[in-house]
């Protein structure tokens, strides 16, 4: 269900502004308005969008870093708690992030450099001994195992060359060189460019000992270092306050002495807001007032969604396929429940809903990490939907892991899909759910237009009460043209065949063909405007209809493979068990599974959202620090 929101002003003292961005940024539960000047006059627009976009770019600078220093420096636990953040100014923010910059890349070097020198004690040479001397010449450093063969060609050939190699990965090896300093250049030509040369700062010691005793000290300090600056920045929490306070502060109106700000609440935490000034009048001399009022009809208002946990986590569905506008109906609720049912009537297989089910609950309350960017938890909690309706159907069908078992369902017996008369019973429930899920938007189309103050459009529009009158008109001439059995001896249509054309279910169809135009008439928008959208609704509610078919299509399919599972066993266990039972049911529980969500969404999205969901609003922001 869609929440109403209040719209609140609130008026203190300029000195206060920071405070109270504070303080209900703490609260979270506002989402504040860009105020205009026209709106109130003698105020003035702060105009800070410029200070917005500093403390932006260094907060991404800063979680550049941070990303970088995961793992190596740890927050302290006084920290992780609640603290008592300050606003920090640019020009210190700035000299931070700088130096915060050096000191990383620094530690990379280190950290690089103590690579080095751990490879150099375990060939157990000294720094000292590396470098360029009055005769001779040393170096040592990493070769790719491909250019190995090419270097000791020419090393073997050199009678004043000595090396040593030995393999540090599977792709690399060390190298260690030296000879007479006539050499050097020959030795240096052959070795580079593939040759990464150990090249030691000179404040590095003589002695190997030393050099990892100092490389420690030098990483140990460099990370206090660190530590300090991310200590200051709370880190990184400071300037997040700093951001979230400068994009509040653009956008509220400023004279020499009073600050407004202004926002939406939602109903359900207006409790909280009116204890506000209460909590707040020592620090601010009772220098605050909060005015409460409904928006405008023309104002443009945020959307807050909030359903029952057994329907809260289909909220996703909607929210993927747009932000209902605060005056439409929620489809959260409709969308979870006709999802889930297609995907039973899809993939009617009990066994393999067990295995959703499963995969579900371990997804949803076990591995809740999240995965290619998708919170597992959410699908996880969906899944187990899924596998229910697949058990259902299943149970009611008479499948199992492909295996036909006794369906639920009276006078049907396994094997039933043999029959054409079953398939077209199976076609003919998917379009009778098909029609009751058109009736449903088309219900819901009306209701959203009179929520929108659009009358004539709910009455007379093409998914309104004359779209709706039209479609059940279309719906049962077409049952008395064929003769359709719905409830045995409780709801049936005689075949009229082309006697349909002189009886009343024909003019229902009529009546709403007529009513049509009427909103074209009323509007001043001239009756030829509105043929061509009245024969396109009337072909689209029949295809719409009969996409539903294809309920039935993927639940043939999928039962079909039954029949296959059950011929091969007949033919050879071997192939029966091998391709049947184990190839078929894991592509089943792959590719097809896969399939028919995409197909479910399909339906849902398009043959039924299409109808009345518009999805022009925008999802509530609370400003929270």
């Amino acid at each position: 269900m869609i929440i109403t929101v209040k719209k609140i002003t609130i008026v203190t003292l300029t000195e206060y502004e920071d405070f109270i961005l504070s303080e209900l940024g703490k609260l979270g539960i506002m989402e504040l308005k860009k105020l205009r000047e026209d709106e109130f006059k003698g105020l003035r627009e702060v105009g800070n969008e410029e200070e917005v976009a500093k403390y932006t770019e260094l907060y991404g600078r800063f979680n550049s870093l941070y990303n970088q220093l995961i793992g190596e420096i740890q927050e302290p636990k006084e920290l992780k708690v609640e603290i008592t953040l300050t606003k920090i100014p640019i020009k210190e923010l700035e000299e931070i992030i700088s130096k915060l910059e050096s000191d990383v890349a620094t530690l990379n070097q280190l950290k690089e450099l103590k690579k080095m020198i751990d490879i150099l004690k375990n060939q157990k040479v000294d720094p000292k001994s590396l470098g360029e001397f009055e005769h001779i010449f040393t170096k040592a450093g990493i070769l790719p195992l491909t250019s190995i063969t090419k270097v000791e060609e020419v090393l073997k050939a050199r009678s004043d060359i000595e090396y040593r190699l030995a393999p540090i990965s599977e792709t690399e090896v060390f190298l260690y060189v030296g000879g007479l300093i006539d050499a050097k250049q020959i030795i240096t030509e052959v070795l580079y460019p593939d040759f990464k040369e150990f090249k030691l700062p000179s404040e590095v010691p003589g002695k190997i000992e030393d050099a990892v005793n100092w490389v420690e000290r030098e990483i140990a300090q460099k990370k206090n270092e660190i530590s300090e600056l991310l200590i200051k920045l709370s880190f990184g929490k400071r300037i997040k306050y700093s951001l979230e306070i400068a994009r509040g502060i653009s956008k509220l109106l400023r004279s020499k002495m009073v600050s407004v700000m202004s926002g939406w609440v939602p109903i359900d935490a207006l409790n909280i807001l009116q204890k506000f000034p209460e909590r707040v009048k020592d620090e601010v001399n009772g220098q605050l007032a909060i005015y409460y009022e409904d928006p405008k009809h023309e104002e443009l208002i945020p959307t807050i969604i909030k359903n029952p946990k057994i329907f809260s986590i289909f909220e996703t569905l909607t929210k993927q396929y747009g932000i209902p506008h605060p005056k439409e109906l929620d489809p959260t609720p409709i969308f979870g429940i006709l999802w889930t049912i297609m995907f039973g009537i899809m993939f009617p297989d009990a066994g393999q809903g067990i295995a959703i089910l499963l995969l579900g609950i371990l997804f949803a309350y076990i591995r809740k990490k999240p995965m290619m960017g998708m919170s597992m938890k959410r699908v996880g909690k969906m899944m187990i939907g899924l596998g229910l309706s697949a058990i259902f159907f299943g149970l009611l069908t008479g499948e199992f892991f492909l295996t036909e078992i006794q369906p639920l369902i009276p006078n049907l017996q396994p094997g039933w899909l043999k029959y054409s008369v079953n398939v077209v019973w199976l076609i003919k429930i998917a379009i009778f759910f098909g029609i009751a899920a058109m009736i449903i938007a088309l219900i819901f189309n009306i209701i959203n237009d009179f929520n929108a103050g659009e009358k004539i459009e709910a009455l007379f529009g093409e998914r309104g009460l004359a779209g709706l009158i039209t479609f059940l008109g279309l719906v049962l001439t077409a049952f008395h043209f064929i003769g359709i059995t719905v409830i045995p001896k409780v709801l049936e249509f005689p075949a009229l065949a082309m006697g349909v054309f002189t009886h009343w279910s024909f003019f229902i169809f009529i009546i709403g063909l007529l009513l049509m135009p009427v909103k074209s008439i009323l509007m001043k928008e001239g009756i030829s405007m509105s043929i061509g959208p009245i024969i396109e609704d009337a072909i689209g509610f029949l295809a719409n209809m009969m996409s539903f078919a294809r309920l039935a299509g993927f639940a043939i399919a999928h039962i079909a493979f039954a029949i296959v599972t059950h011929e091969l066993m007949l033919v050879s266990p071997t192939l029966g068990i091998g391709i049947g039972y184990v190839f078929l049911n894991l592509f089943c529980l792959t590719l097809e599974l896969l399939v028919v969500m995409i197909q479910a969404l399909r339906l849902l999205y398009y043959e039924f959202g299409t109808k009345f969901f518009r999805g022009t609003g925008y999802a509530f922001s609370p400003f929270k620090l």
